[in-house]
């Protein structure tokens, strides 16, 4: 029992920890786009490619802002969920995380298929979108039984 109980908090520590690496990420894009600077990519060397172009904006915000926003949140409602362990947070994780997994394979799809060029900062971002998605989904199933 005890060590069904270590997972469970593991699993807990983990998507708390992915969801703050995405939002460190995030919010170096974020603070690289209001300083004025592109951000450097020392091994993949894109950053300045994705920053540029015309996907890494909607409208006049900043796509890593919405990145922030995001993994802000994924990061209250994990927390909460850690704290009260009142299911409901961690359902409405699971519905936010579901939007993020397919907006970070569109984003995904976007550098590699249409811009042509790879930001390492976005891949962060993207990838921790993905297993978050996949920890809740499968603790999901352990919630419903299914």
């Amino acid at each position: 029992m005890k060590r069904l109980r270590v997972h469970k908090n593991l699993i807990l520590w983990l998507l708390v920890g992915f969801s703050f690496i995405g939002f460190l990420s995030a919010g170096y894009l974020t603070a690289k786009y209001y300083l004025g600077e592109i951000p450097s990519c020392s091994f993949l060397g894109g950053c300045d490619v994705v920053a540029k172009s015309k996907y890494s904006q909607v409208g006049p915000i900043p796509l890593a802002l919405v990145g922030v926003g995001y993994f802000l949140a994924l990061l209250f409602l994990l927390l909460a969920y850690v704290d009260t362990k009142k299911v409901l947070f961690l359902k409405l994780s699971f519905v936010l995380s579901a939007g993020g997994f397919f907006v970070a394979l569109m984003l995904l799809w976007l550098q590699f298929f249409v811009i042509g060029a790879i930001c390492f900062y976005c891949l962060i971002s993207d990838f921790s979108s993905i297993i978050v998605f996949f920890f809740l989904l499968t603790k999901y199933k352990k919630i419903y039984g299914n």
